[in-house]
């Protein structure tokens, strides 16, 4: 066998084996850190409320924790979760009451409650090999007390991250999806001024 096939052979063979190897029971990290809190507090009070709308999470086909899956050298799946095997609507709505909080808004119960936002997480998911994709889907609406909508907006995007040939996009999702997931929150009711102003009329 010529030299240099047999050099590609074994490379090929050893990234397969790496590929397999460390996908295995894997979870990503998301978290959001919030701005400091304004120092006149808004003094509405606000709720919020997410639903995981998911097809195969309401099948019963994934668990609620379930973001991905990353794709073995053999083509075999491993799927992956949010740390701690945190649902990921629980997740989002607490990081989203944490930036609600944040901007001067105070969160109540139900009683109390002078407006809501609601979201619904339609897609949320990703498949990685070599280079990976994440894409998202999501409904956020603001309401009033009686449940009238007075703003509505979706967040919808494909991103592709680049990995490597010996380890995949592993890493690259641990170091990416983070930042990803900061700006999704962010977009939510902070970033979009028609959410943010619902909130204060």
């Amino acid at each position: 066998m010529n030299v240099n096939v047999f050099f590609r052979c074994f490379s090929l063979l050893g990234g397969l084996l790496i590929l397999s190897g460390c996908v295995a029971g894997q979870n990503i990290r998301l978290a959001y850190e919030p701005m400091a809190q304004p120092s006149s507090p808004l003094n509405i009070v606000v709720a919020v409320e997410v639903n995981d709308k998911r097809p195969f999470i309401t099948s019963g086909d994934k668990a609620p924790s379930y973001i991905g899956h990353y794709r073995a050298g053999l083509g075999n799946t491993w799927d992956v979760t949010t740390q701690n095997k945190e649902p990921l609507a629980t997740l989002i709505r607490k990081d989203l009451e944490a930036d609600l909080h944040s901007l001067g808004f105070t969160l109540g119960d139900a009683e109390m409650v002078e407006k809501r936002v609601r979201v619904e997480i339609a897609d949320w998911n990703f498949d990685t090999y070599i280079n990976g994709k994440f894409w998202y889907d999501c409904r956020v609406w603001v309401l009033d007390r009686s449940g009238r909508t007075l703003a509505e907006h979706q967040l919808k995007e494909t991103v592709v991250i680049k990995g490597s040939f010996w380890v995949g996009a592993k890493y690259a999702f641990e170091r990416e999806m983070p930042n990803i997931y900061r700006v999704i929150i962010g977009k939510m009711v902070r970033d979009t001024p028609a959410a943010v102003t619902a909130f204060k009329r």
